[in-house]
C-alpha cells in the first residue's frame, strides 16, 4: 500500500508484527480509531507464519486506510523491522508501538495538540500496565527525576520523537533490549526531553507469546550490556547516569533470566566495566547499580 502524500501527517507510528495469528483484536481496535486522525502507520510484518500474514492482509484490506502502510519481509527481530519504517516516515513526530498493546489514541491526540516548544526533541508520557491474567492495572507516572525512571523502566512506546531531531537513528539487530540501546544512544544530554501527564499507552503484561518469555531472546541481554558499555566508552553526548542505570539493568536481568553462558558473560562485562573502565565510566556504573538495586528493594 502506497504512502498517502496528500495528508499532512503529525505522527508516524512504526509497529513490528510477528506470530500474532488469532490475536489481532488490540491492533485492529487502534488501527480502526486512527481513520480520521493525522496519523500514518507502518505495519512491518516480520514473516514467521502464513496465518499471521493472511490475517494482517485481511485486516488492512478491510480497514481501507491509505495511511496504513503494510510491509512484509524476513527481518529477524523488531529492531530490523522498525528500521524499515524509519526509512519511510514523514510525520513531524514518530513513535514505536507494539502490536499487541493498546495505545490510547484520544490521549495521543491531546498530547500532540497541546503547546510544544520548538526546541523540544522528545516527549515522554505516562502509561498504564495491565496484567493479562489478573486484569490488575497499575499507573506509571513520570516526575522531575524522569531520566532515572526511564532508565529503570524504559518503555520505548511511551516516547514521541521529533523527526528532524533524530534524522538518522537506527536500531541494532538484537532480538531483545534493542529498544534500550536506542534510548541510550538517542536520549542524550544535547536532546531536550519534556514529560507530559497524558496516559497515552496501555501496556499488556504477562503475555504467553512475548519476547520476555523467550529464553533465546533473553540471552541478548548480556550482548546489550556489552553494547551499552561500548556506547559509554565512545559516544560524546551520552547521558552517563542514564547509561549507567541501563547497563546495570541489563547485567542484572541477564544474571536473573539468561542461560548459564549469558550469566557468565554478564558478570564478565560487569567486572570488566568496574575494574578496567576510566573513572568517569566506573563512577556512573556504580551509580547505576545503586539506583537499580534501591529501586528493586523499594518495589519488592
Amino acid at each position: 500500500m502506497s504512502i498517502n502524500s496528500r495528508v499532512k501527517i503529525e505522527l508516524s507510528v512504526i509497529t513490528p508484527v510477528t506470530l500474532l495469528s488469532g490475536r489481532l483484536q488490540n491492533l485492529s481496535a487502534w488501527l480502526t480509531e486512527i481513520k480520521s486522525k493525522p496519523i500514518e502507520v507502518f505495519l512491518i510484518h516480520d514473516w514467521n507464519d502464513a496465518k499471521t500474514s493472511k490475517e494482517l492482509n485481511t485486516l488492512v484490506e478491510k480497514l481501507d486506510n491509505p495511511k496504513i502502510n503494510f510491509i512484509e519481509g524476513f527481518y529477524g527481530g523488531p529492531g530490523a523491522a522498525r528500521n524499515v519504517g524509519l526509512s519511510l516516515i514523514q510525520g513531524e513526530w514518530f513513535c514505536f508501538w507494539d502490536s499487541d498493546d493498546m495505545p490510547q489514541i484520544s490521549e495521543v491526540m491531546k498530547l500532540l495538540n497541546s503547546p510544544i516548544d520548538l526546541n523540544v526533541d522528545c516527549l515522554a508520557a505516562n502509561y498504564v500496565s495491565i496484567n493479562e491474567s489478573s486484569g490488575v492495572k497499575k499507573l506509571h507516572f513520570l516526575d522531575s527525576n524522569y531520566t532515572h525512571q526511564i532508565a529503570i523502566d524504559p518503555g520505548i512506546w511511551r516516547h514521541f520523537f521529533r523527526r528532524e531531531s533524530f534524522p538518522s537513528t537506527k536500531f541494532s539487530n538484537l532480538i531483545m533490549a534493542e529498544d534500550q540501546l536506542y534510548l541510550t544512544e538517542n536520549l542524550t544530554i544535547n536532546k531536550k526531553i519534556e514529560i507530559r501527564p497524558n496516559f497515552t499507552y496501555h501496556y499488556v503484561q504477562g503475555r504467553k507469546f512475548s519476547l520476555t518469555s523467550n529464553k533465546d531472546a533473553l540471552n541478548d541481554l548480556s550482548k546489550a550490556s556489552k553494547h551499552t558499555l561500548k556506547i559509554m566508552q565512545t559516544e560524546e553526548f551520552i547521558n552517563m547516569e542514564f547509561a549507567g542505570i541501563m547497563f546495570s539493568r541489563q547485567v542484572f536481568s541477564s544474571i536473573k533470566y539468561g542461560n548459564f553462558s549469558c550469566k557468565i558473560h554478564a558478570i564478565y562485562y560487569l567486572f570488566n566495566a568496574i575494574l578496567l573502565s576510566p573513572n568517569h565510566i566506573k563512577k556512573n556504573i556504580l551509580f547505576g547499580i545503586k539506583i537499580f538495586i534501591s529501586h528493586k528493594f523499594s518495589n519488592d
